[in-house]
């Protein structure tokens, strides 16, 4: 039962390093985003916010090339 309890111990703490550093990296990208946020527009914030949301959490980024949304082909 003891090298089970150390082997349960050993997973424990790698469990525990590596919840720890999703969370640092989470913390960035939330820090990131807070930043990138500042430096927008309200309204182009909404605009993504509202196309997030219609892409269900994916991709609300597209490329713009000579005037076209390369996402939904209008022109901006």
């Amino acid at each position: 039962a003891t090298r089970l309890d150390a082997e349960l111990a050993s997973a424990r703490a790698r469990a525990a390093e590596a919840t720890a550093k999703v969370d640092k990296e989470l913390a960035e990208l939330a820090a990131a985003r807070t930043a990138a946020v500042a430096k927008a527009s309200p309204q182009h914030v909404a605009h993504y916010q509202r196309v997030l949301e219609a892409q269900k959490g994916q991709e609300a980024i597209a490329a713009v090339v000579k005037d076209v949304c390369q996402g939904c082909s209008l022109k901006v």
